[in-house]
């Protein structure tokens, strides 16, 4: 139909993804499987009938993203879902498949929004710093994990790890207390500690090499900085609070940025 919209529905994989073009009625106009690019989108795309608007609906997840961010400095309409909530959508069609799920996303922009809203697409340097923090998070269960570890192995043979508060405070509290275990319980566990210890202190460093990033970046961001005037909020809070929200301007309330992160009464 001439000027009528043409919706896509993407389904994402690591190496090839499924496209489907329907129209306003949710007539299938072509399907494909394609390569995971964003010109292999484009060139499906192309095939649209001239004149029609077009909106792209994708799932947020890893692949997704980026090949969103890429699709719309082409100009286009690019609309991500969230994967828990699309998922539900999908569910509805009784064969689960890479084309119907295609079909699926499709009927998500034709008929679904209101079900299915549309999520929030992070600017690439937010998305970058939002990795960082993540990262960071891991690396902090990571450091938490092998030092419980190391502190489990000293109570069952009558030691204890003192407090650290650096890398090399770690370091030397572990060694100290190899050394009381060797003279007092007559028992050597550095083969078993110390390769653990070599882990946790690299993690340690790290972790502090990235804080002294992290808190840098959070100095010359002006809204981090003037979080961190509140009492109790570090850069790793305001940095945390300033990628999850980005642009505040998308919440018509306060109230809703409450709602946002999950903060219901």
């Amino acid at each position: 139909m001439y000027g009528a919209k043409v919706f896509v529905g993407l389904d994402i994989g690591a190496d090839t993804s499924v496209a489907c073009m329907t129209d306003a009625l949710g007539v299938v106009l072509a399907e494909a499987s394609i390569v995971t690019s964003c010109q292999a989108v484009l060139d499906f795309v192309a095939c649209r009938p001239m004149n029609n608007e077009l909106e792209i609906g994708l799932e947020a997840g890893s692949m997704g993203i980026l090949l969103a961010r890429r699709l719309r400095e082409q100009g286009y309409q690019v609309h991500l879902f969230g994967t828990r909530q699309a998922s539900q959508f999908l569910k509805i069609r009784q064969n689960k498949t890479d084309t119907n799920d295609a079909r699926g996303i499709a009927d998500i922009l034709r008929i679904g929004r209101s079900v299915v809203p549309a999520v929030h697409l992070k600017s690439a340097a937010i998305q970058q710093l939002r990795s960082q923090l993540v990262l960071r998070q891991k690396l902090v269960t990571h450091r938490v994990s092998g030092e419980g570890a190391i502190n489990s192995v000293f109570r069952l043979n009558g030691g204890r790890l003192r407090t650290s508060r650096s890398g090399t405070g770690l370091q030397r509290n572990v060694q100290a207390e190899l050394q009381r275990l060797r003279e007092i319980e007559h028992i050597d566990l550095a083969p078993d500690v110390e390769p653990l210890l070599d882990i946790c202190v690299a993690t340690r460093r790290h972790l502090e090499s990235l804080d002294r990033r992290l808190s840098k970046q959070a100095e010359s961001i002006p809204v981090c900085a003037r979080f961190m005037e509140i009492p109790g909020v570090g850069p790793i809070t305001a940095l945390s609070f300033y990628t999850a929200i980005e642009d505040p301007w998308r919440f018509r309330r306060n109230g809703d940025v409450g709602a946002y992160l999950g903060l219901t009464r």
